[in-house]
């Protein structure tokens, strides 16, 4: 996850790499972060002998947590209200 705010703009991505053939980030320097390297899941999972999840089961995932982040984030900012309005 990057963020970066430059002129008062903020700028941010997520990049989540399963099995990507990260060779081909070698030559970059994420975010500005030196030393710190891309990874991937697969490349993770790898360290601990797990084994990867599909691109599919990772897609599903990350939408499902993102929809019960944002329906978190929603029902906060509705009681936020709320209370304000007391």
């Amino acid at each position: 996850m990057g963020v970066r705010v430059r002129k008062w703009v903020s700028m941010h991505g997520l990049a989540l790499n399963v099995t990507t053939n990260l060779e081909h980030f070698n030559l970059i320097v994420p975010c500005g972060l030196v030393g710190r390297p891309v990874t991937s899941i697969e490349r993770e999972l790898a360290i601990r002998g797990e084994a990867c999840p599909s691109m599919d089961e990772v897609k599903a995932a990350m939408v499902e947590e993102m929809e019960r982040a944002v329906r978190a984030a929603a029902a906060s900012r509705r009681a936020a209200d709320e209370q304000m309005s007391r």
